[in-house]
């Protein structure tokens, strides 16, 4: 992983009782796309393999391909399709795909029966087949080096408050569990300067009024190291 570098977000613990998550932020003046565009270039530095974008076709992917693009990092866009009974599930997500997209169908199905969820997810890390799946991508490890583009931390505005708070997304934790034979990155939590740059750029003011945490996974903890709350 990319994070071995720099530990922008680093998994602590983890057992049945829950995830427990350490966040490292390094201070900096950086605005968020100066961090983002920064860490693509710092990925492609450190690894000689072939840069695969996982795309789902949704905001922070179609983000990330628009960065390797403008930069000019040659790359791979993969969009998996997710097919139930012959339906394409995730086909609304799929509206903007680029000319170069490569296919990759995956039975829902076969993946529930799949070694994959039953030794690596339903054994080892309990969580449900829309979050595992994404994991069950056709890469060669030896070869290929697999870009995560969701954030660990995203706002939502719910029905039953006024105001917008944080959730938790468990993509950055699927990642540890199901792609243990890959080198990777996710790039929203890849170092400590553009960890710090989401916060400080674009969340500031919900992080100064605190977090409210949501999401299938049940968790004890996120223990924060934020230095520019104040």
């Amino acid at each position: 992983m990319s994070v071995e570098a720099h530990g922008g977000a680093v998994q602590s613990t983890f057992s049945k009782e829950g995830v427990e998550f350490e966040f490292s932020f390094i201070e900096n003046e950086l605005s968020f796309r100066d961090a983002f565009l920064q860490t693509l270039q710092d990925i492609r530095k450190n690894t000689d393999k072939e840069i695969i974008v996982c795309f789902s076709g949704g905001a922070d992917s179609q983000l990330v391909k628009w960065g390797f693009d403008f930069l000019g990092i040659k790359h791979r866009v993969v969009h998996q399709r997710y097919l139930l009974n012959g339906a394409y599930l995730n086909w609304e997500e799929a509206e903007f795909m680029p000319e170069d997209t490569e296919y990759q169908n995956v039975d829902v199905l076969e993946y529930q029966k799949s070694k994959l969820f039953h030794d690596t997810y339903l054994k080892e890390y309990p969580i449900n087949v829309h979050y595992s799946i994404q994991c069950d991508i056709k890469a060669n490890p030896e070869t290929d080096f697999l870009i995560n583009s969701s954030s660990p931390m995203s706002i939502y505005k719910f029905d039953f408050r006024e105001d917008k708070r944080f959730t938790f997304c468990p993509s950055i934790v699927n990642k540890l569990f199901g792609w243990k034979e890959f080198d990777y990155a996710g790039v929203m939590y890849d170092n400590g300067y553009i960890a710090y740059s989401i916060m400080d750029d674009l969340y500031k003011q919900q992080a100064r009024e605190g977090f409210y945490l949501s999401g299938s996974l049940h968790i004890r903890r996120l223990s924060f190291n934020i230095i520019f709350l104040r």
